[in-house]
């Protein structure tokens, strides 16, 4: 009745497809072990999570080959239970291609990965291979102590969706005071928690009191213009606060003066981000996008900035308008002063009603 069972495998209902995988496990024959091995290229995912389960607990040489294909599945549970499956194979086979595992995109799976490698016995065989491993487990200090063969491993975590696992990476990356952290660190200036913002400034700074000039803070750019589109007004503030600090250095230091067109091409793509955000519907984004404008001290800004005096929102008008006198002190050019003052009006008011409309 094996043929039932391969039906089974195929139902829409979950538990009938366990239940027939349970089944195919229990018979032990060698049609059973032909089946749960074509499963685990079954199109279904929680068929080939199952078979995976199934196969591990098997301890069938067989089972090798399909186990390891799966470490290169596209579902990342998938491949975590690839991993512990061939924990329970016990095959020592089974370490080399685990060990490339240990660089997996989703943190999930290079832990079940690392827990599969201890339990094998692997040990790394140099420090490059040391510093992966601690920093896939959480022993970032220890990772750090290595010295520059942490730096990628570490900067791997700042994409942990645990908050406190990406804050201790950032320190780790600061303790390593190696300029290469810098791309890695300056997009965590605009991630989601305060905690993890703060302790990359500080880590920037331990690294270089000038981190702003370096070329890792350029090529971060396009991770910070990216964080000025996200949904929390935290974000897109540091975004382009740290755009506009990187952005003035370059407009201003002679020795940056002579960058080449596409970086001006660059410059010329924030300042029509941010002009875009000034139309937002989202009240805080548009203030934002006139601060930043403000920020940045370019004299182009001036004029993209002047129809957010007539924003509908007494804070966005006001943002412009210290964006624009900001402006006005840093230029020769004369903004004319009572547009500014406007600003600071309901729309339509004239200047006297101010003082009692604000």
């Amino acid at each position: 009745m094996e043929w039932w069972t391969h039906t089974k495998l195929r139902s829409r209902n979950a538990e009938t497809r366990r239940q027939a995988l349970e089944q195919l496990a229990a018979k032990g024959s060698a049609q059973s072990l032909r089946l749960l091995l074509t499963a685990v290229a079954d199109a279904d995912r929680d068929v080939r999570i199952g078979a995976i389960e199934v196969l591990g607990r098997s301890r069938e040489e067989q089972a090798l080959p399909p186990l390891i294909n799966a470490l290169r599945d596209s579902d990342a549970e998938v491949r975590a239970g690839a991993a512990t499956a061939l924990m329970h194979l016990a095959d020592a086979r089974a370490i080399e291609p685990l060990v490339t595992m240990l660089k997996d995109p989703h943190a999930g799976v290079r832990w079940h990965v690392a827990k599969a490698l201890d339990s094998l016995g692997w040990r790394p065989t140099d420090e490059t291979q040391t510093a992966l491993r601690l920093a896939v487990v959480g022993q970032f200090s220890q990772a750090a102590s290595l010295g520059s063969v942490a730096v990628e491993p570490l900067a791997a975590r700042l994409q942990d969706a645990d908050n406190d696992v990406r804050e201790a990476a950032v320190e780790a990356l600061g303790q390593l005071r190696n300029p290469r952290a810098i791309a890695a660190l300056v997009p965590a200036l605009a991630d989601a928690q305060s905690p993890v913002r703060q302790a990359a400034a500080a880590a920037l700074r331990k690294i270089d009191q000038e981190w702003e000039r370096s070329d890792g803070a350029r090529e971060a750019i396009p991770q910070l213009e990216a964080a000025l589109k996200h949904r929390e007004y935290w974000v897109r503030q540091s975004a382009a606060d740290a755009l506009a600090r990187i952005t003035d250095l370059r407009a201003h230091d002679p020795q940056l003066k002579g960058l080449s067109q596409p970086e001006e091409q660059k410059r010329q793509a924030l300042l029509a981000a941010l002009t875009e955000m000034t139309g937002d519907f989202d009240r805080d984004l548009r203030q934002a996008a006139a601060e930043a404008l403000g920020r940045i001290g370019d004299a182009r800004t001036t004029e993209l900035l002047l129809p957010a005096l007539k924003d509908p929102d007494l804070w966005v008008r006001q943002a412009a308008a210290r964006s624009l006198e900001s402006l006005r002190r840093q230029s020769s050019d004369q903004t004319p002063g009572a547009q500014p003052r406007a600003a600071f009006e309901p729309p339509g008011a004239r200047p006297e009603n101010c003082g009692k409309n604000a």
